[in-house]
């Protein structure tokens, strides 16, 4: 396992190159169902996809800059209440495959029959921008693989969130990996499984030797890190004291949306969501009496303050909390900063080891002494 591949595409079109070898993978391994990005009926945007007729993949836009759910969220839909009985590819973006990781872990997704395939990822447009270009006839997706995957450069437009992601690259937990970052130029494929490995094994593949890549994503990697320490004191800053995070969660209205998007979010009976928070119109005329005036909506800072104890040490920091923020408040940032100094503390990592066990489910007799 691990043995690297040499893809040739045909053209320069690099989302029918991959697209034609995912047709590839399913008429070698006889499977007739994936999951893909592909464009939806009005041609506008790209969403994930669960494709079954073939004919369809001609919309398929595999490497689309674009997030607007996590195919995670999707893949828990289809697996969380029993197994799949017919084998699925699943394409994914490497921070939807960490997400699919640790909903594994939780178990709300079953992985059997799934193959997971990822890729170098150098980000994604906001949703809104996507559209406008697509809409507007602006080929962006061309322009972004020319000049982004293929050089691995930064696109100014990209996401807050991927201009600091230091895990933009498949990891080990993919089945098969798809690079463009230090290949020359090329495409190689990597097989990082037995299922991965059983799944190449049928096509043919030349082995291809790679010297420079693993050099050129570290130091991409390194220059986002050192990209987010500067954001994360900036952050710590803005949000230190009382007083301060109630200015940074100010024009918070209570929509819920972060929550809602998060793939790390997934409680069927959600605690913010329930009668817990359904008041009568004594509640409203004690608290004024008591206090002299309510803000409203009630409890916002509360409702922050729990989803971070509940799910910071599973953050996989993928920035669509932010996205789905009508009023622009730096969600992912906040969120980000703090699952980074939790996760220290159990030296834990969402997304990178799937025998590793989630911090907030395991208890261990010896944990945390310092604390009393």
């Amino acid at each position: 396992m691990g043995e690297r591949f040499q893809l040739k595409i045909a053209g320069d079109d690099l989302n029918k190159g991959i697209k034609d070898f995912l047709i590839q993978i399913m008429d070698k391994n006889k499977i007739n169902n994936v999951v893909v990005p592909l464009l939806i009926p009005s041609k506008n945007n790209v969403f994930p996809t669960f494709v079954r007729s073939k004919e369809l993949l001609e919309d398929a836009k595999p490497v689309a800059p674009v997030l607007p759910i996590s195919t995670a969220t999707m893949v828990s839909k289809i697996t969380k209440l029993s197994p799949s009985p017919e084998k699925i590819l699943v394409f994914l973006k490497p921070c939807e495959l960490r997400a699919v990781l640790e909903l594994t872990k939780f178990k709300q997704i079953t992985l059997d029959n799934l193959i997971l395939i990822s890729y170098d990822c150098m980000g994604a447009y906001k949703t809104e921008f996507y559209e406008e270009a697509l809409s507007g006839g602006k080929d962006i997706d061309s322009e972004y693989v020319s000049k982004n995957l293929l050089k691995g450069e930064q696109d100014e437009n990209i996401r807050d969130a991927c201009k600091l992601c230091e895990n933009f690259f498949p990891t080990a937990f993919a089945d098969i990996g798809i690079g463009f970052i230090g290949t020359d130029g090329g495409v190689i494929i990597e097989s990082n499984t037995e299922k991965g490995e059983e799944t190449l094994s049928k096509l043919g593949l030349e082995k291809k030797e790679v010297k420079d890549r693993d050099g050129k994503l570290e130091k991409i990697s390194r220059k986002r890190k050192e990209e987010w320490e500067k954001v994360r004191k900036d952050i710590k800053g803005e949000t230190e004291g009382i007083d301060n995070l109630v200015k940074y969660f100010s024009k918070c209205i209570d929509c819920h949306n972060c929550m809602s998007q998060c793939p790390i979010c997934f409680c069927r009976e959600c605690f913010w969501e329930s009668p817990t928070f359904e008041f009568t119109p004594l509640n409203f005329l004690g608290w004024a009496k008591k206090r002299g005036a309510v803000k409203l909506p009630t409890d916002t800072i509360f409702f922050h303050l729990g989803r971070l104890t509940h799910m910071a040490t599973s953050c996989i920091a993928c920035g669509l909390c932010s996205d789905a923020c009508p009023n622009d408040i730096k969600v992912y940032e906040l969120f980000h900063l703090v699952a980074d100094d939790t996760q220290a503390v159990f030296d834990y990592k969402p997304g990178r080891d799937l025998e590793e066990e989630v911090p907030l489910v395991t208890f261990k007799e010896d944990e945390l002494k310092e604390l009393g």
